[in-house]
């Protein structure tokens, strides 16, 4: 048995091989194509556009040549379909998006430039193009892979009975692979301007993993399915027969042959013998996982969190980076002393009282010029308050403990810890109970920070890209985001979340505002700046009132997502694995 499973791993390893070298050198190409502006009583849409922008940037940047197009006309989709089909030609794949309007006439698919005019069924023929011919035609290029995916089941844009809302299902020819972003026959959400579909949003996550296409869009269809409690639910029609497709190759990491064992050389680490002193003097310190201190304890170099106690005083626990032998003191604060908010972390047994830093009055220019619509006017915003912003992401060590107190559930964490981990799968609802249970334990005003506070403390006094500066390749020693927390797949080691306080602290002692996870704010989500208030209050007087704001990117994303003024917005019933949240206090 032993040497049968031997063959198989080695025929496993083999074929991954072959898929590798053979995706590697192969030729990928894409027709990407979001209309927008459709004319005449066809109803313009939303974000097509903006949906077919991030398909295309993230197929560059998976090796496909990508032809883009917008706003398309009919002579011009047929010019660009025939050039199109020239070019996937004995090619190794052929990627063809539609984002837009599309509808079934009698059980036939058509996607509709905008420029169509629609008075009755029979002019779908005419006036748009026939998936069924599309299919085929990609049929004939030789390709060994075709892949078609349809944003085009929205709502039905007639209201004459020229056709039917959503896409009829399909039967694509051998060797295709055709998804819509949703079911056959239902419709799915345009969503808000500025934003990208439930269906984009997730399709492009998974296919930054090292995933089989079909599991990109098995993870896909869940997601979505679950996110949008069961309205939306993605359909596949698979046909590949030749071979495996991912968007992201795999790493692939050979078995070593049996090789003789030697004693491996031991390298002597380094120890040191920190002094540790209190004050007041005599407290008890516990190194967490080491137990006492005492004098000339000997320590490797590392992160330590150090417990210091004394009757009369409040708990506290410190975090230090040893590297030296050297001095460290620990202040302890009188239980009933002054002060509104700790400015260390102390546990109280049953909850945790989170570090605070303490943020001075200013003013900050908010927004900008060189993002995305939503930032957008630019505008100054004058905070004549000073109030508290919570060190670090609220962390499940912390979140638990209200759970534990108040019988919530609590979320899950992917097999990733809880402990310093930032809490995941909150709601912004969850992290509102959580602030209120909270400040009645404590005796003080937690709450969410207003997303002008947010940027605010992101900012921390400065007005380029991140505080650290405009620099992306400075961007990992302050955050984890998608290069290395994402792209290097779910086996390795850094994917997903990390502990708290990891990596550098802004300018104002704050960490990880950058990544790690996004952060839900009090406010609204608004699509523009227009009218916003300029006193650091929350955004809500204004319509827009369907999506709560996240701020800072995530583990997730990509560096322009962490910017100090990148904005989302999403419902406040989301929970996911890259959303969280960190307190506010108010000054009193």
């Amino acid at each position: 048995s032993v040497m049968v499973l031997c063959l198989a791993t080695a025929n496993l390893q083999a074929d991954e091989r072959k898929i590798i070298r053979q995706m590697k050198s192969e030729k990928r190409v894409a027709l990407v194509i979001g209309n927008n502006s459709y004319q005449g009583d066809i109803p313009k849409i939303r974000n097509a556009i903006n949906d077919a922008e991030a398909i295309r940037d993230i197929l560059k940047n998976r090796g496909f040549s990508v032809t883009y197009k917008t706003d398309v006309t009919k002579k011009s989709m047929k010019k660009t379909l025939k050039s199109f089909y020239r070019k996937i030609k004995n090619s190794g794949i052929g990627f063809f998006y539609f984002a837009g309007h599309g509808i079934e006439v009698e059980g036939k698919n058509y996607l509709i430039p905008i420029d169509a005019e629609l008075d009755e069924k029979g002019d779908a023929e005419f006036e748009a193009m026939a998936l069924n011919q599309i299919t085929k035609k990609m049929k004939k290029s030789n390709n060994r892979l075709n892949i078609v995916i349809l944003d085009a089941c929205r709502n039905n844009p007639f209201s004459r009975g020229v056709g039917e809302g959503g896409l009829a299902d399909v039967k694509p020819p051998i060797g295709l692979f055709v998804a819509y972003s949703t079911d056959a026959g239902k419709t799915a959400s345009d969503g808000k301007k500025g934003e990208n579909g439930l269906f984009t949003k997730y399709l492009i996550k998974n296919m930054k993993e090292p995933l089989k296409i079909q599991d990109v869009f098995r993870k896909t269809r869940e997601e979505v399915y679950d996110i949008s409690g069961g309205k939306q639910f993605p359909a596949v029609y698979d046909q590949i027969i030749k071979g495996d497709f991912y968007f992201t190759l795999p790493t692939y990491t050979p078995v070593p042959d049996p090789k003789p064992i030697y004693q491996p050389v031991v390298k002597r680490e380094k120890f040191y013998t920190p002094t540790f002193e209190t004050t007041p003097s005599g407290a008890n310190m516990q190194i967490e996982g080491y137990g006492s201190w005492y004098e000339g304890m000997k320590l490797k170099k590392g992160k330590y969190d150090i417990r210091v106690s004394k009757s009369g005083y409040e708990t506290v626990i410190y975090t230090i980076n040893l590297s030296s032998s050297g001095s460290f003191r620990f202040p302890l604060e009188a239980k009933g002393g002054g002060g509104d908010f700790s400015f260390t972390k102390i546990d109280k047994g049953s909850y945790i009282i989170p570090a605070m830093v303490k943020i001075n009055r200013g003013s900050f220019t908010m927004g900008s010029n060189s993002g995305g619509s939503d930032e957008k006017p630019t505008h100054r915003v004058n905070i004549s308050y000073g109030f508290y912003m919570g060190k670090y992401e609220v962390t499940f060590e912390e979140y638990d403990k209200f759970c534990e107190d108040t019988g919530a559930k609590k979320p899950k964490d992917r097999g990733w810890g809880r402990g310093k981990q930032p809490v995941i799968y909150v709601n912004w609802n969850d992290a509102k109970a959580y602030a209120k249970w909270l400040s009645q334990k404590t005796g003080k005003n937690y709450r969410l920070p207003t997303e002008a506070e947010w940027e605010y403390v992101a900012r921390a006094g400065t007005t380029t890209k991140w505080s650290f500066g405009n620099s992306e390749s400075d961007l990992k020693y302050y955050a984890w985001y998608d290069k290395n927390s994402y792209d290097k797949g779910s086996n390795h080691l850094d994917y997903g979340t990390h502990p708290v306080g990891q990596k550098n602290k802004n300018p104002w002692g704050l960490y990880d505002m950058y990544g790690n996870l996004y952060e839900w704010c009090e406010d609204w989500y608004k699509s523009d700046y227009n009218n916003a208030p300029t006193n650091g209050s929350e955004n809500d007087n204004h319509s827009q009132k369907s999506s709560k704001v996240l701020r800072g990117g995530s583990w997730v994303l990509s560096s322009g997502d962490t910017r100090s003024a990148n904005r989302y917005g999403v419902i406040p019933s989301v929970r996911d694995d890259d959303i969280g949240f960190r307190l506010a206090g108010a000054l009193h």
